[in-house]
């Protein structure tokens, strides 16, 4: 590979990781929870606040008890445990910009994995189906 094939890959993949943050901001604009601890929490939240009251991963409580929950998987929540110790008010913006950081960087983790296995111009073609699919910028979503 010579030198301007190089620089065309690495600027390829630098404005694709740019255009991938890009959209996912946009998506967290549209799409992103308003309310962390509103009436109508949704499992994560509920899993959240049991961790922050009780200091047990449940999702039900059953007299004052929290029973252990099999039913969610605990990275999720264990994560928002331990961005719970920046200010509640501002709790939502920290959540969304470490998703937004974590997803971009999925992009580049996607492009190098499959470097590996493919060609170099079918691992850029990939990662920008994978960057831009839909699923991949919602994952950001916190519902």
């Amino acid at each position: 590979m010579t030198k301007e094939e190089k620089n065309k890959k690495i600027n390829f993949l630098l404005w694709l990781i740019i255009l991938s943050f890009a959209s996912r901001v946009i998506a967290t604009y549209f799409f992103r929870d308003l309310d962390l601890y509103s009436e109508n929490a949704n499992e994560w939240n509920i899993l959240l606040q049991n961790l922050i009251q009780y200091k047990s991963y449940s999702l039900y409580i059953f007299n004052e008890v929290p029973i252990p929950s099999v039913y969610m998987p605990p990275g999720y929540p264990f994560f928002l445990y331990f961005l719970n110790i920046f200010e509640s008010s501002n709790l939502l913006y920290v959540i969304f910009f470490f998703q937004i950081i974590l997803s971009t960087y999925s992009v580049y983790i996607f492009y190098q994995i499959s470097n590996k296995f493919f060609s170099n111009n079918l691992s850029l073609v990939s990662s920008s189906i994978f960057s831009f699919f839909i699923i991949s910028l919602f994952i950001i979503r916190d519902r």
